[in-house]
């Protein structure tokens, strides 16, 4: 009886090991894409090579969105030449537009901002060669700065700096402080001194 419980326990092991191991993704195929979904996130990981022209990336496979084009998924498909990515992709891997020389346009779905923080990995010279298209900000401006891209509101005046109404900016006027008048005081004596030298000269040149 002891011996029937100890293999029992140690079946139960086996199977709680087995349970708890991590399963590999499946494959899927759906249109062009084939995918794996892990936590509820789909990654393209290869399509069929002879797609040409401009290709949609969708996004959603399997009812899960897609996050990421994972490692030489889009590989030596020459005849691509627009490829549209969804604002859900987070991740290229790498070579995953390898070879890709006929590509020349991509077209982001998201904003720029949110483009720059898509991870990418190494050796996608034919993604870095091509021209970024983003989607247009609708703007949403607070003092003067969009909330979603962080652009400034070409519209928006920038704030002056206030004045304080008891200093009056030209010392002559009403209300200016005396030592203010008195510097403008000598230095109209000091002109006027000036233009009476400037007489005499021409007086006695004459002469």
């Amino acid at each position: 009886m002891k011996k029937l419980i100890t293999l029992l326990v140690a079946f139960a092991l086996v199977a709680l090991c087995i349970f708890l191991l991590p399963t590999e993704a499946q494959a899927a195929t759906e249109g062009d894409f084939t995918y794996t979904v892990t936590d509820d996130r789909a990654t393209i990981t290869d399509v069929d090579v002879a797609v040409s022209g401009n290709i949609t990336i969708p996004s959603t496979l399997g009812g899960c969105p897609v996050t990421a084009i994972g490692q030489s998924a889009f590989a030596d498909c020459t005849g691509i030449t627009g490829i549209t990515i969804p604002e859900s992709v987070t991740t290229i891997g790498d070579s995953a537009l390898k070879g890709c020389t006929g590509l020349k346009d991509v077209y982001y779905l998201g904003l720029q901002t949110k483009w720059e923080q898509v991870t990418i990995g190494e050796d996608n010279a034919s993604l870095s060669n091509a021209t970024i298209h983003f989607a247009a900000c609708t703007h949403s401006y607070v003092d003067g700065v969009c909330t979603i891209c962080g652009g400034e509101d070409p519209d928006h005046a920038a704030p002056t700096e206030p004045t304080d109404p008891s200093e009056p900016t030209d010392p002559t006027e009403p209300g200016a402080n005396e030592e203010d008048m008195l510097v403008v005081f000598f230095a109209e004596i000091v002109k006027f001194i000036f233009s009476m030298v400037d007489n005499l000269l021409m007086l006695l040149f004459e002469k």
